[in-house]
């Protein structure tokens, strides 16, 4: 196929890698995604070959690169804060540095065996030759199809042009429907309010937070009615009705019998996120039911030339209590991005060997809702008991941000302790509740935790739990560690010490 003019942005790039003959510059390293993984792995490419080695492309398909989509929420909540504030480098940054970045262009389809790839910018089509590939496009929102649902009225919340668009809007209405529990969920809920805009949440669940112990995920419910959120759980958006300015959703669940109507002025669908790779071809071997690309330790795919990482990857990792059983963990989290597009850039420039590897990430989650902070890191049982776990069943296995995954064939017994403390010493005023899941198999090995406290003072002890389940540390290597002791800012037995001990009198039952 001819490749058309190129009259926008990116053209002498372009063209410049579709004529290049063989030579010290035929070899070109196409990265496809313009945020934090794929500019990782253009940083990191970029270090370890020099421009006139390796040409480095970054494709975008929208009109924004390098900003932090984590802070969206909180620059929502802020009318004096601009969508742009968010920006951390701008396309200037990169040519310094020798890397070229084409924005507007969404890829069609990628040729594997011919590597070539098929764009296309206003309408038309180019054809783009390569030598190695990063994937890194990220996740999109799950569709949402609601039969009589106006477009004008329905926001995503995943990029930064989301941002705008809904910060735009927003000012026009009063009462506004957040659809899914979820972390993003909870924390648009926190920003809506902090508007003082009346929010409805609706969640498929009886609870929010799938993933985190239950009793953590009732006070997450108990905070979000506190601070006037209308919950509306154990329910399914069914269809819209139009009419003016109001806009009625039905839904359907057990807890309203068959129907029931609530009316509000805007949808914000945050029902979670799908990895967005449906331009690479159908392949059971190289890309999962829901489109995740499976990666080795390298962040090589199963296509020959090809490494991915951030959110549209899963990574394969052993499993420490099942020798010779392997699990898939899909972790999209920018820190996980940022230290996969590393790896996979490093590899992808010499597209040899697996010169350098992305360890197990044990993936942590650290969420604040109004004045409730709650983490987890690791894997935990769906209730927070202190009795053995019977093997979970594969539908209702979850992975470490409570995503379903199928399960191995067999499971280690664990155990959990529960514990509660405070978040300062004996007699400190202002200190706050705190209470501590710890989780380790039937042989000590550590598994995961949850925290969640009243006040600050819990999500960044989650930090503790991550660095030893990397390590795959054991109860009996908590308890040795020397925790600070300060009055101000902890007692002088933290709580993760006391759930650490109270599983060491569980192990030795």
């Amino acid at each position: 196929m001819a490749s058309a003019p190129l009259p926008y942005i990116g053209r002498r790039v372009l063209e410049g890698i579709a004529t290049t003959s063989a030579g010290p510059m035929s070899e070109h390293l196409v990265i496809l995604g313009g945020n934090t993984a794929g500019l990782a792995a253009a940083l990191s490419a970029r270090r370890r070959r020099p421009a006139q080695d390796l040409r480095v492309l970054v494709l975008e398909a929208g009109q924004d690169i390098s900003y932090g989509a984590c802070g969206m929420p909180y620059n929502l909540a802020d009318p004096q804060r601009q969508p742009n504030d968010l920006l951390v480098r701008g396309m200037d940054h990169f040519r310094q540095l020798g890397i070229e970045v084409a924005l507007g262009h969404r890829v069609l389809e990628v040729d594997p065996l011919a590597r070539r790839l098929r764009l296309r910018r206003d309408g038309q089509d180019i054809t783009l030759p390569w030598d190695r590939l990063v994937v890194a496009t990220g996740a999109a929102p799950l569709p949402m199809s609601v039969p009589g649902l106006p477009a004008e009225r329905h926001f995503t919340f995943r990029s930064l042009q989301d941002l705008r668009r809904l910060k735009e809007a927003i000012h026009g209405f009063q009462r506004v429907a957040v659809v899914g529990g979820g972390a993003v969920g909870l924390e648009l809920c926190d920003a809506l309010r902090s508007l003082d805009l009346q929010v409805l949440l609706v969640e498929a669940q009886s609870l929010p937070l799938p993933g985190f112990p239950h009793a953590l995920r009732e006070r997450a419910v108990d905070t979000l009615r506190l601070h006037g959120v209308e919950l509306h759980l154990d329910s399914r958006l069914t269809q819209a009705t139009w009419q003016g300015s109001r806009l009625g959703i039905e839904l359907q669940g057990p807890a309203r019998g068959q129907h029931g109507s609530v009316a509000c002025e805007a949808l914000v669908n945050a029902t979670g996120q799908i990895p967005a790779t449906d331009f690479l071809p159908a392949n059971p071997l190289a890309k999962d039911a829901h489109g995740a690309l499976p990666v080795d330790r390298s962040m090589a795919t199963a296509w020959p030339g090809i490494w991915a990482a951030g959110d549209c990857v899963v990574r394969e990792h052993a499993v420490p209590a099942l020798p010779g059983e392997t699990a898939r963990l899909w972790n999209p989290q920018a820190r996980e991005a940022r230290r996969g597009g590393r790896v996979a850039g490093w590899n992808a420039a010499f597209g040899t060997g697996d010169d350098t590897t992305l360890p197990l990430s044990p993936g942590t989650l650290a969420l604040k809702l109004f004045d409730l902070e709650v983490a987890r890191c690791g894997r935990l049982g769906l209730d927070g008991v202190e009795a053995p776990l019977l093997p979970e069943p594969v539908s209702t296995v979850r992975g470490l941000l409570g995503q379903p995954l199928p399960a191995p064939p067999r499971m280690a017994q664990a155990l959990q302790a529960n514990v509660k403390g405070q978040t300062r010493g004996h007699g400190m005023p202002q200190a706050d509740d705190l209470e501590v899941w710890l989780e380790a198999d039937g042989q000590g090995l550590l598994r995961g935790g949850a925290l969640c406290s009243t006040g600050p003072g819990a999500a960044l002890r989650v930090n503790v739990l991550a660095a030893l389940l990397q390590a795959q540390g054991r109860v009996e290597d908590l308890l040795e560690l020397d925790l600070v002791y300060s009055p101000p800012f902890g007692p002088i037995e933290d709580p993760l010490l006391k759930a650490a001990s109270r599983l060491r009198t569980l192990l030795k039952k």
